[in-house]
C-alpha cells in the first residue's frame, strides 16, 4: 500500500495453514478488508506497525468460522466512544479526522457487509496503544478435492513466484508450485512489491521444472506467451492455462517506471488468482 510505504508502516500477517474458505461475495469482501487496513494504516503514526491475523474459531452455536483481525498501533479510541464507531460519519476526532480525510463511511461499510454476510464484528481498543477490529464470517465446509497447480514461466523470477504467493495465501487444502523452463535467481522487485501487498515471499526459491512432481499436477498456468509450449511437456492429465501477462523485468525506463511495472503485474496476477480459486472445482 502507497499510504504505508510513505508513513513507513510495517505490514504483517499471520495465517493459520489450511485455513477454509468463507461463504461470500469477492467484491464485497475484498472492500471489507480494503476498509479495515485502510483505517488501520490512516490512523497508525510514522513508524507503526499493522497486523492481520486470520484463524479458524467455533462460534456459540458449533458453527465453523473464520475470524480476521486487524490491528494497529494507533493512539487508540475512548471506551464511550467504542459503540458508536460503526455509525455513518461518526467521528472520534473531528479535528484529526479532517486532516487525515476520508468519508467517515470505513467502518458503517464494514458493519453493513458483515452484517450481509450473517458475520460479526467487535472492537476492542486500548488509549495510547492501538485498536483491533475483528471480523468473524461463516468458513465454507471442505468438500473439495485438493489439487497441485504450476505456476510456470521462463525465469521463475517474477511473474510465478508472485502467483504463487498470492496461492499459498488462499489456496487451502491446494499444493501449489512454481517453476521456470530456464529458472534464474528472484529479482528483488518481486520481493518487495509483494512485501508492499503483504505477502512474504522470502521463503520461496527458484526452481526449475526438475524440481515438481510434475505426474502429480493437475493444473498447469503458464504466465506469458514465452512458456506457453510447455504445457506439452507435463502429464496428459494436467489442465492447461494460459495467463498472457507481460514480463516486467522487459520494461525500458528508470527505476521508478521498472516499480512501476512490477506493481502492476503483481496487480494483475493477484486478481487472477483471487478468481482461480473462486470457482468451485478448486
Amino acid at each position: 500500500m502507497d499510504q504505508a510505504a510513505k508513513k513507513e508502516i510495517r505490514l504483517t500477517q499471520q495465517l493459520e495453514p489450511g485455513l477454509a474458505r468463507v461463504y461470500g461475495d469477492l467484491d464485497r469482501l475484498q472492500q471489507l478488508f480494503i476498509n479495515l487496513v485502510d483505517n488501520a494504516v490512516k490512523y497508525t503514526p510514522a513508524g507503526g506497525e499493522v497486523t492481520l491475523i486470520a484463524s479458524s474459531v467455533v462460534a456459540g452455536n458449533g458453527a465453523a468460522q473464520i475470524q480476521i483481525s486487524v490491528t494497529d498501533t494507533g493512539p487508540g479510541i475512548p471506551e464511550k466512544d467504542l459503540p458508536r464507531l460503526t455509525e455513518r460519519f461518526y467521528r472520534v476526532d473531528k479535528a484529526r479526522s479532517r486532516d487525515l480525510g476520508g468519508t467517515g463511511l470505513g467502518l458503517a461499510i464494514v458493519k453493513h457487509i458483515v452484517q450481509a454476510h450473517k458475520g460479526e464484528l467487535s472492537i476492542d481498543s486500548t488509549l495510547n496503544k492501538g485498536t483491533t477490529v475483528r471480523v468473524r464470517l461463516l468458513a465454507a465446509p471442505s468438500n473439495t478435492a485438493h489439487k497441485t497447480i504450476l505456476f510456470l514461466c521462463t525465469g521463475n523470477s517474477c511473474r510465478s513466484q508472485m502467483a504463487e504467493g498470492f496461492a499459498r495465501q488462499i489456496g487451502n487444502g491446494t499444493r501449489i508450485f512454481s517453476a521456470g523452463s530456464a529458472p534464474r535467481q528472484i529479482h528483488p522487485l518481486t520481493a518487495r512489491v509483494m512485501k508492499e501487498a503483504g505477502v512474504d515471499i522470502s521463503k520461496q526459491r527458484s526452481k526449475g521444472l526438475d524440481a515438481v512432481p510434475l505426474d502429480q499436477v493437475d493444473l498447469l498456468i503458464t504466465l506469458g506467451d514465452e512458456a506457453k509450449d510447455s504445457c506439452g511437456s507435463l502429464p496428459s492429465k494436467a489442465d492447461c492455462a494460459h495467463w498472457p501477462l507481460v514480463d516486467p523485468t522487459a520494461t525500458q525506463g528508470d527505476h521508478e517506471q521498472v516499480l512501476q511495472a512490477f506493481r502492476s503485474a503483481r496487480d494483475e496476477i493477484r486478481a487472477r488468482v483471487q478468481e482461480l480459486f473462486s470457482k468451485p472445482r478448486l
